[in-house]
C-alpha cells in the first residue's frame, strides 16, 4: 500500500477523468459529479441539468436544499459499492456511491438530477413562485429532465463507480511504480501497462453485459416508436433519433473498451484496403472532420494493384478514423494529411518490425504537423494516455484501440515523428483470396418481414425478452419467451419451434451454450441465433463447433435482428 494518499487527486489525473466522464455524459445523457471526500470539493461535474445550474444552485435559498441533499447523500457513506439514493426537496432524484481504494475513502461519485416518474408541474410552478424564478424558463428547464426507472439508474451509478475506481486503481499502480527503484524503471513501466490492460479488462467484462442490456432499450425502443409515428412529424422524429444515436454512442464506448481489454476480432472477411479507405472517405464521420478542419488538405496515394487482406472492415475504419482525427487535431494551422498504400515483400528481419517473411499490405498515414514529443512516443499506445489540449475530442482510448486492432489482424504498427510531422506505418499480411465483400444496398424493414413463424426468445433479463419480442412482432413473427435455459428446454419438449434467439450468459441456471447442447439432443437440426452483451471468445468458438452461425451483440438494432432471423430461417 502507498502511504500519504489523502485525496483522489494524488492518484488520478482529474482532467483526464473529466474528459472520460464528459464523453459518458454526452453519450448517455447521465450526469456525473466527483466530490473529494476530505475537502467536500466538487472535482468533476459533467452534463448537469439547467434546472440545477441555472435555478436550484443559483438561488441563495434553494441552494441550501442542494447542500443539505449533498450531506444526506454523503455522510457515513463508507461501505464499498454502497449506493445511496435521495429524493431532493427541490424535486429531483440523486444518487451517490463511495470510491474506496485499498480501504481508504477518497471520493464520492454522484449522478442523477432525474425523475423516477413524470413530474407534478403544479409543484414546480409553486416552487418557481416561492423562489422568484422565471416560471416559463424554469418549467422549460424542468421539461428537459429525463424520467429514468430506478433499476437503470442504479446500474448507471454502479457502472460509473466501477469506471472511476478502475481509473483510481490505475493511478495508484502508477504511483507505486514511480516510487520503486530507478534501475527497474523500464521493467516496471511494462508491468504498469499490463496492469492497466488487466484493470480495464476486469472493468469492461464486469459491466459490459449489464450496460449493453440497458442500452438495448435505449436503442431498440426508439426504432419501434419510429415505426408507429408519422414520418412527416419531423421534430418528434428528430428527437427520437437523437435518443437512439446517444445509445449507439454509448455502445461504441463499451465496444472500444472490450476491444482493448480482451482483443480477438471474431469475424473477418477478404477485402481490399483501398476499398476500406474510400469507404471511410465517403462517411459522415469524415465529412464532419473535414468541416471542423477546413485548413487541412487530405491526399490519397493508393496503389492500383494493391493485394487483398483479411480484416474486420468496421475495426479498420475505426483505426483510420482515430489516426486521421489525431493528425488533423495536431495540425495547428494549414497542413496536409496523406494516405499511401503499396505492396511490400519482407525477405529478412527488419529493425522494430516483428513480422515474418512474406507479402504485406503497407499503409502510411503522414501529417506535416509539429510532431510528437520524444518522451511521449513510448506511451501513446497506452490506454488513457493522451496529450490533447482541453476541449479537444478523445478519452485516451483511440491509439490503444488502434494498437490492439492491428495486433488482432496479425499486423504491425510503427511511428516516426519530428518537428516536421508524424508518420504512422501499418502492415497487414496479404492474401491471394478474392474480395468477397458483397455490394452494399439500401435495405428497409420490409426486407426482413416474416410470415408469422414462431420464434422462442430465451433470456434471463425480463426487459431483454420484452425488447426482442416487441421487435419480432413488428417484423411479423410470433415470439414466445422463456426466462432460463431450463424453461426453454421444457417448453421445446412439447412445442417444437423453428428458431431460438438464445442469450449466451444468464445469471442463474445453465448458460446459453449448455442450453443449446441439451436442445440438440432432441432436435439435432435446431436453428439458433446466439446473442450476448458480453461473451468470451472461447464461448463463441465452442458455439461455432456446435454449428451456430448467427451471433448478435447487444445492443442490436431492428435491422440487425431482422437480418439475422431472416438469414437463419432461410439458410
Amino acid at each position: 500500500m502507498v502511504n500519504q494518499i489523502d485525496s483522489i487527486r494524488d492518484i488520478v489525473d482529474i482532467d483526464e477523468l473529466k474528459k472520460l466522464f464528459e464523453s459518458f455524459s454526452a453519450a448517455t445523457g447521465f450526469t456525473t459529479g466527483l466530490v473529494d471526500a476530505t475537502a467536500s470539493e466538487i472535482l468533476i461535474a459533467t452534463g448537469w441539468r439547467s434546472v440545477c445550474v441555472k435555478f436550484h444552485r443559483a438561488n441563495s435559498e434553494s441552494v441550501k436544499i442542494c447542500k443539505l441533499s449533498g450531506r444526506i447523500l454523503t455522510e457515513g457513506l463508507e461501505n464499498p459499492e454502497e449506493i445511496r439514493i435521495h429524493h431532493c426537496q427541490n424535486g429531483l432524484v440523486d444518487g451517490c456511491t463511495p470510491i474506496i481504494i485499498e480501504g481508504r475513502h477518497l471520493a464520492n461519485l454522484a449522478t442523477g438530477q432525474i425523475f423516477f416518474e413524470a413530474p407534478d408541474i403544479n409543484r414546480f410552478k409553486k416552487q418557481a413562485r416561492q423562489y422568484g424564478y422565471d416560471e416559463q424558463a424554469y418549467l422549460a428547464a424542468v421539461s428537459e429532465v429525463p424520467v429514468v426507472n430506478e433499476e437503470t439508474f442504479r446500474a448507471m451509478l454502479s457502472f460509473l463507480s466501477h469506471l472511476a475506481t478502475t481509473v483510481a486503481n490505475i493511478g495508484l499502480s502508477k504511483l507505486q511504480s514511480q516510487r520503486d527503484h530507478l534501475e527497474q524503471q523500464k521493467l516496471l513501466k511494462q508491468l504498469h501497462t499490463a496492469q492497466k490492460m488487466e484493470a480495464i479488462g476486469m472493468m469492461a467484462g464486469g459491466v459490459a453485459h449489464d450496460l449493453n442490456n440497458i442500452l438495448s432499450g435505449i436503442i431498440a425502443y426508439p426504432e419501434v416508436i419510429l415505426l408507429k409515428i408519422p414520418p412527416d412529424d419531423h421534430e418528434i422524429v428528430r428527437k427520437i433519433k437523437k435518443i437512439k444515436d446517444a445509445g449507439l454512442r454509448a455502445a461504441h464506448i463499451v465496444s472500444d473498451l472490450l476491444t482493448i481489454s480482451r482483443g480477438g476480432i471474431i469475424q473477418q472477411e477478404t477485402t481490399n484496403l483501398n476499398t476500406v479507405i474510400n469507404t471511410y472517405f465517403q462517411s459522415p464521420e469524415f465529412f464532419e472532420l473535414s468541416s471542423l478542419y477546413p485548413n487541412v488538405t487530405f491526399h490519397k496515394n493508393l496503389a492500383r494493384d494493391l493485394e487483398n487482406f483479411n480484416c474486420s472492415p468496421v475495426h479498420i475504419i475505426k483505426c483510420l478514423m482515430n489516426l486521421i482525427t489525431n493528425a488533423a487535431e495536431a495540425i495547428e494551422s494549414k497542413g496536409n494529411i496523406t494516405l499511401t498504400t503499396e505492396n511490400i515483400k519482407i525477405t529478412e528481419p527488419k529493425k522494430n518490425l516483428n513480422l515474418q517473411k512474406g507479402n504485406y499490405i503497407f499503409l502510411s498515414i503522414t501529417d506535416d504537423g509539429p510532431g510528437i514529443a520524444e518522451e511521449d512516443i513510448t506511451h501513446i499506445f497506452e490506454p488513457f494516455y493522451t496529450k490533447k489540449k482541453m476541449g479537444r475530442s478523445g478519452t485516451g482510448l483511440g491509439l490503444a484501440l488502434v494498437w490492439n486492432t492491428i495486433q488482432d489482424h496479425n499486423g504491425e504498427i510503427t511511428v516516426q515523428s519530428n518537428n516536421q510531422g508524424t508518420s504512422f506505418d501499418l502492415y497487414f499480411p496479404a492474401t491471394n483470396e478474392k474480395d468477397i465483400t458483397p455490394p452494399t444496398a439500401e435495405i428497409g424493414i420490409a426486407d426482413f418481414l416474416g410470415d408469422r413463424q414462431p420464434v422462442l426468445v430465451v433470456d434471463d433479463d425480463k426487459h431483454q425478452r420484452e425488447i426482442a419480442c416487441e421487435i419480432l412482432r413488428n417484423l411479423n413473427y410470433e415470439p414466445t419467451s422463456a426466462a432460463s435455459g431450463e424453461k426453454a428446454i421444457q417448453y421445446l419438449f412439447n412445442n417444437p419451434t423453428p428458431l431460438i434467439i438464445l442469450d449466451m450468459l444468464m445469471g442463474s441456471g445453465i448458460n446459453g451454450l449448455t442450453t443449446y447442447r441439451k436442445i440438440l439432443q432432441k432436435y439435432p437440426d435446431q436453428k439458433v441465433i446466439i446473442v450476448s452483451g458480453y461473451a468470451e471468445p472461447e464461448l463463441i468458438e465452442k458455439a461455432k463447433k456446435l454449428g451456430v452461425k448467427q451471433f448478435l451483440s447487444k445492443p442490436y438494432t431492428i435491422s440487425q435482428l431482422g437480418k439475422a432471423v431472416r438469414d437463419e430461417l432461410t439458410a
